[in-house]
């Protein structure tokens, strides 16, 4: 290889000195100084400097100040000044306005949004008049411009190409567009009709840029500090934000070419080629047990690509709800009880679930599959009642279900009422299991005073049926108390409601009506009346009802859970009932308010189940999910998981946590999720260090836009890939706000954290038109899919075959670096924070140009070259180890400096893409690449004439003049004869 260069390296050695050596010699730092102008009083400018102050244009340099500090100033040293719609009407702008005219006659570029069209002279702008855009442009045409337009032509093309094709007409007609100009001087970059949308005007030797309003576009929230600027503001657009930030930079570049005549921009990925990773949610319960993280990795190879998986805490299955019952324990006193609503492990819910030696206290399955919150139509519910059946002194659990059956959870004396023994069925005098049909609804009462508890049981046919305890836990049938053909699921609670000294029987049915039957003594104890008087009181439908002195006054009210799963309380003014309200928690539930909330048909039970002497709250419901933490007694697939971690591990793949919060929990409660989290991951030796999360079901607080990245970052989370921002966002990949996502670090006014965000790629092939758009962007690729049901199933195999094929093709396409979520997001730091020292030498028509990387972390940094119309018929030859042509522009790896030199040289053999780092040594007739990180190594090399290969441990593809080298393992190195 060392004799092939050696003409080449004369050729440079003969360029080069022809540039340095001779009078003339000068070199230059090619920097553009970009200056934002704002008011005083105002952050809106935040929007703008965030994206300036996260620009991937190394060589650009930034400040901002407010109009009152302007009329001091020398301008000529900006190459731009952005204005700030907060400067309009203000004195201080009116009074420099007449200072920008000039900055921009002398040589300056003054870039102005949609807002300031009147602001200036119509010949300043070069206009002859405005028109206000009434309805979205569907039709745009795009003149012929110069070279170093193009760019922010084609730009503004592609965005309102993708809106136009993914967003509805009425959304895009509600944007605020503003105003279209019929031009004069300026040039027009995109027309609708008579109306130029954005168009440059050339003033003395200085440019004006007036945009439209479509982009940059202020509807959305775009700034990287994800808050809202303006009221109308509703939510954090990716699609719009990352628009508005190609947008304004690809000014910038506009602005470089017109300079220098070339522009220079760091690409998200390693060495100059974009990153493209899977994101894998892991949370199925099922999906340890059948092996899928084993088996997704394994079909991910034959297509040389690699999973990221994110492990919840706890697991579950997929819209699956279950009858259930939770505990409130009272943290307040008997008098004025006190709950806390959502606990650490309420996960869906809200209290302590209730636990049996291997699974929660809960009973029957809902038969149909159905998402969080959608709406449950058969009333399935645990309908629980507390008593100490066997005479131990610990609280006992009967419960009906929509089966039919009755069953009991026997307390366990040590369990602080939180512990039961396994579920079994409440048997008749024939040891049979008692079954009254179908929505038992028990509850326990001493219905013949002879000191045993009965049983009372509403079913779904009207009846309330009672069986008498004869000893041993044993039940015999009795008697049908009462029937009421026209209800539907009877709830009975019994409580002396009317205060004459005996006890009443209050009824709740399917249509959440409350019914009152007077109680009476005779020979066999308590009878009613079987007439029942209907209570003035509005519920939702299928009330159940439960008589007890919730406060502790000596009065008893009526507690009614229904459908929508709240638990409300009646005070008793016999004959009429007082709606005191909803019981309430400390926290907030995912419906952003404090009512006790855990799913829905809710049925309330009191009793103190840890002997503290407070009564205390049981809940049954129908629940969503039951997860089940991994670190927990009853978790059921601990080998299994701890197996699929092992085999993981084995293929180089690291975990990070996919997090659970929910809209509304407060910092304090992320936070302790967060540690749980650790403490999972702990318990099966997965490291806490330098990752990265994304959110289970997306969700974020809802409340503060920032508060959940805040919660992460005081966990050392330096990340998040998959989130849905506060409010009224879509949800990423399936909606139109993610066509576009760009990474950034999270934005404190005009600091960053050290925290960053991205978000999933459009779905396949539901928006699949979008990658066109995406790979001509050079945007990193996350795509995120659900595998765990799917890799176990034919059908779902298939699409997930489908999708990995199409990621293949695009990166072999478009040259992307598959790799880890973990490494994407390294590689994203290494980039963001890197710079770039540009240097350029010219003499006698010739130029160069050295780009000299700087990183305090591990360099990946590269570069896209694109020459303007100054360059774009001149040759470059590059001295690099890393680089490929796409077009007219030049993608650079700088693992080291390397020269760009004019001149036509054919191109040695070099790498063009690799997807980890790498050390490169030359020796004799060798090239060695040392391949710095391990799992997924993938390396394409340029080697027109051939290529002899010393290791045997990589799978080689011939591609035309380029050869793929991929392999699996750890740290390695590659030599290489190269021909």
């Amino acid at each position: 290889m060392l004799k092939r260069l050696i003409p080449i390296l004369i050729a440079i050695a003969i360029l080069m000195s022809s540039i340095v050596s001779a009078d003339g010699f000068r070199e230059k730092e090619d920097n553009i100084n970009l200056l934002i102008i704002h008011s005083k009083d105002s952050s809106n400018y935040l929007d703008v400097y965030q994206n300036y102050n996260q620009s991937l244009i190394p060589n650009l340099k930034l400040e901002s100040i407010s109009i009152d500090r302007v009329g001091n100033m020398d301008l000529s040293k900006y190459h731009i000044v952005y204005l700030d719609k907060s400067i309009k009407g203000k004195d201080d702008f009116k009074a420099n306005k007449h200072m920008l005219m000039s900055y921009v006659r002398n040589g300056g570029y003054l870039f102005l949004e949609n807002s300031f069209y009147d602001e200036f002279p119509k010949e300043f702008i070069g206009v002859s008049g405005f028109g206000k855009l009434e309805n979205f442009p569907t039709y745009v045409k795009y003149p012929e411009v110069k070279e170093n337009f193009k760019g922010i032509q084609e730009l503004f093309k592609t965005f309102h190409d993708e809106i136009n094709s993914f967003y509805d007409p009425n959304t895009l007609n509600s944007l605020n567009l503003g105003v279209g100009f019929v031009p004069s001087t300026a040039k027009p970059l995109a027309t609708s009709g008579e109306l130029t949308l954005l168009g440059i005007n050339n003033v003395g030797s200085g440019c004006v840029f007036l945009s439209s309003g479509i982009i940059p576009n202020e509807d959305f929230i775009t700034g990287f500090d994800m808050k809202a600027k303006d009221k109308s503001q509703s939510y954090f657009n990716y699609t719009f934000a990352t628009g508005n930030y190609l947008f304004r930079n690809e000014f910038v570049s506009t602005v470089s070419k017109e300079i220098y005549g070339y522009s220079v921009e760091k690409v998200l990925g390693t060495y100059g080629r974009p990153a493209m990773a899977w994101q894998n949610h892991f949370e199925v319960l099922s999906a340890v047990k059948n092996g899928s993280m084993e088996k997704w990795i394994d079909v991910l190879k034959e297509y040389d690509e690699i999973p990221s998986y994110s492990l919840a805490r706890s697991l579950f299955e997929w819209g699956s709800w279950k009858e259930s019952i939770i505990a409130h324990t009272n943290v307040g006193t008997t008098g004025k009880p006190a709950f806390i609503g959502e606990e650490e492990n309420s996960h869906y819910s809200s209290g302590k679930h209730l636990e049996t030696e291997k699974d929660y206290v809960s009973i029957a399955t809902y038969p149909q599959y159905k998402n969080l919150y959608a709406e449950i139509e058969l009333p399935y519910r645990a309908y629980p009642d507390l008593g100490d059946l066997n005479g131990d002194g610990t609280l006992d659990i009967v419960s009906g279900s929509a089966n039919g059956y009755v069953y009991v959870f026997l307390g366990k004396e040590d369990g602080e009422g939180l512990q039961y023994e396994n579920r079994e069925f409440l048997n008749n005098e024939n040891e049979k299991p008692i079954n009254v049909g179908s929505y038992s609804a028990p509850i326990l009462y001493d219905l013949n005073r002879d000191g045993k508890l009965d049983l009372i049981v509403g079913n779904q046919n009207g009846q309330i049926i009672s069986f008498i305890n004869i000893g041993d836990m044993k039940f015999k049938k009795d008697k049908i108390l009462l029937e009421e053909k026209n209800f539907q699921n009877v709830s009975p609670t019994i409580g002396d409601l009317d205060g004459d000294g005996v006890e009443d029987l209050i009824l709740g049915n399917s249509k959440g009506e409350l019914y009152f039957y007077k109680g009476k003594k005779n020979e066999d104890g308590l009878v009613f009346d079987k007439k029942g008087m209907k209570f003035n009181v509005k519920l939702d439908s299928y009330s159940a009802p439960r008589i007890v002195d919730y406060d502790g006054d000596g009065k008893v009210e009526i507690v009614v859970g229904s459908k929508d799963g709240y638990i409300k309380v009646y005070k008793n003014r016999f004959p009429k009932l007082v709606d005191s309200g909803y019981i309430e928690g400390k926290t907030l539930n995912p419906f952003k308010n404090k009512s006790l909330w855990g799913g829905y048909y809710s049925v309330p039970a009191f009793g103190d189940i840890n002997k503290d002497g407070r009564i205390d709250l049981l809940v049954g419901q129908i629940e969503f999910g039951l997860p089940k933490p991994i670190d927990s007694s009853i978790f059921p697939y601990k080998k299994q998981l701890e197996n699929a971690i092992d085999y993981a591990n084995k293929n180089y793949i690291e975990f990070y946590p996919h997090t659970y919060f929910h809209s509304y929990k407060s910092y304090t409660q992320e936070r302790k999720e967060l540690e749980l989290h650790k403490e999972a991951f702990e318990y099966y030796g997965i490291p806490w260090e330098k990752l990265g999360t994304n959110q289970h079901t997306w969700r974020i607080n809802n409340i503060s836009p920032t508060q959940s990245f805040h919660s992460e970052i005081q966990e050392g989370i330096k990340w998040n890939s998959g989130f849905r921002p506060s409010q009224k966002a879509g949800e990423p990949s399936l909606s139109r706000d993610y066509i576009w996502a760009m990474p950034f670090y999270l934005s404190n006014g005009e600091k960053v954290e050290d925290f960053i965000l991205f978000n999933p790629a459009p779905n396949i092939p539901i928006h699949e038109s979008a990658y066109k758009s995406i790979s001509s962007l050079d945007l990193p690729i996350t795509y995120f899919y659900h595998m765990e049901y799917a890799v176990q199933e034919e059908k779902g195999l298939k699409d997930l075959r489908y999708k990995a094929s199409f990621l293949n093709n695009l990166r072999n396409k478009y040259d992307y670096n598959f790799m880890t979520e973990n490494q994407m997001f390294e590689t994203f730091s290494s980039v963001m924070n890197g710079d770039v020292h540009i240097s350029r030498v010219e003499k006698d028509g010739k130029i160069s140009f050295t780009f000299t990387p700087s990183n305090a972390n591990e360099n990946v940094l590269g570069i896209k070259f694109e020459p303007g119309e100054a360059l774009e018929d001149k040759d470059f030859f590059v001295d690099g180890d890393i680089y490929i042509r796409k077009g007219k522009n030049l993608y650079i790896g700088l693992n080291r400096k390397v020269n760009l030199i004019e001149g036509k040289v054919e191109d040695s053999p070099h790498i063009e893409r690799v997807n980890v780092p790498v050390d490169i040594q030359y020796e004799e007739e060798y090239m060695e690449i040392k391949l710095k990180k391990k799992g997924l190594q993938q390396v394409k090399i340029y080697a027109p004439k051939g290529i002899e290969v010393l290791n045997e441990d990589f799978e080689i593809k011939n591609e035309g003049n380029s050869y793929i080298f991929t392999r699996y393992g750890d740290e390695t190195t590659l030599k290489l004869k190269l021909e």
